[in-house]
């Protein structure tokens, strides 16, 4: 979510200038890389504790609660709110490229806005957090 948040900022609001040398390998690294060092620093605080069987419970196999802080909860909330900060300089720009717009009517202009939120807001991944 937020590879696609920062691709989308990129694309709406620094529109210029922007290019970014093996961009697609940058965001997949990125996408990919990140994600991962959370759950092995879960893994290895337990490994080190010498409880790794008490890891993930065996009935619901999630995570317990002092690993699931640094290895699920954590990524989790950093993750939506990086996302929450993005959809507002992106709302920020659209409310700001829609009031250099004076010519179309009052109602028109709150109908676009709000298309454009719902749209952005799904494509962030906003609306089920």
């Amino acid at each position: 979510m937020v590879v696609e948040a920062m691709a989308m900022y990129l694309a709406l609001v620094q529109v210029f200038g922007t290019y970014i040398s093996r961009g697609f390998l940058k965001y997949c690294l990125f996408g990919w890389g990140v994600p991962l060092i959370f759950p092995i620093i879960g893994v290895v605080w337990a490994g080190s504790s010498g409880s790794l069987s008490q890891f993930a419970d065996p009935r619901t196999c999630f995570v317990r609660f002092p690993y699931g802080l640094a290895s699920f909860y954590a990524p989790v909330v950093v993750g939506v709110s990086v996302n929450w900060i993005f959809f507002v300089f992106i709302a920020r720009a659209i409310v700001s490229a829609s009031k250099a717009n004076v010519v179309t009517a009052f109602i028109d202009k709150k109908i676009t806005q709000l298309k454009s939120f719902l749209t952005v807001s799904a494509l962030l991944g906003l609306a089920g957090s």
